[in-house]
């Protein structure tokens, strides 16, 4: 059920922010989680009405309300998951696609050339912008699931993360320094693109199923 959060006052909405950030923690399936949000909202707009502060309705705390509200959804598979870095991945491919195109059109150095739909790079700069897409989406993974209470697990992960793809692109440069690769860049922007939306039709597809069992 949804409600305008908008209706609600400061402290509930502050409230609700962090439950919702809380209960993101569990990764349960998308389904459950927008529907215990929309309860949630409710609860929280029905207590306000009544006068009743957010602390009636959760005296064990919202942490051990949600924990049990948690054990009772579906959870998300690893392979949903997998799907929503695969998608953050692609989709921030398409964009480094883009931006790397139009680079090499203003800036191009020895042997670069944007002609038409067709670009030439050195194999580092792509390389480069496929490890940067990894990157983003991988931050945008680690910092949904473990953004609350799992910050060192974060840190370290993300801060890993960026040695090893640094170093991968470093010796892709040493390696294949004068290594051009030449693609028709809107093609790949377009099949990036494509390929991430269906990646998000599919992931939301199975949360959809997940949420009938």
């Amino acid at each position: 059920m949804k409600t305008d959060t908008s209706k609600l006052n400061t402290e509930n909405r502050t409230l609700l922010h962090d439950m919702k950030s809380y209960l993101s923690e569990k990764r349960i399936n998308r389904s459950d989680y927008r529907r215990v949000c929309g309860d949630i909202t409710l609860m929280l707009y029905d207590a306000q009405e009544r006068g009743e502060s957010a602390e009636s309705l959760f005296p064990e705390g919202y942490r051990k309300f949600l924990d049990d509200v948690a054990s009772n959804c579906s959870k998300e598979k690893w392979y949903e998951t997998l799907l929503t870095v695969l998608t953050c991945a692609l989709a921030m491919l398409t964009v480094m696609t883009l931006f790397l195109t139009l680079n090499t059109h203003l800036e191009p150095v020895d042997g670069e050339y944007v002609s038409g739909v067709m670009a030439s790079f050195t194999l580092s700069s792509f390389v480069g912008s496929s490890v940067a897409g990894c990157i983003g989406s991988t931050v945008v993974i680690f910092h949904h699931v473990f953004s609350f209470e799992k910050k060192r697990y974060y840190y370290v992960s993300v801060v890993g993360l960026f040695i090893v793809a640094f170093v991968a692109a470093f010796l892709v440069s040493l390696l294949f320094r004068n290594a051009f690769i030449t693609v028709n860049w809107v093609a790949l922007a377009c099949a990036s693109a494509g390929a991430a939306v269906l990646l998000w039709a599919v992931k939301w597809g199975i949360s959809k199923l997940n949420s009938k069992k």
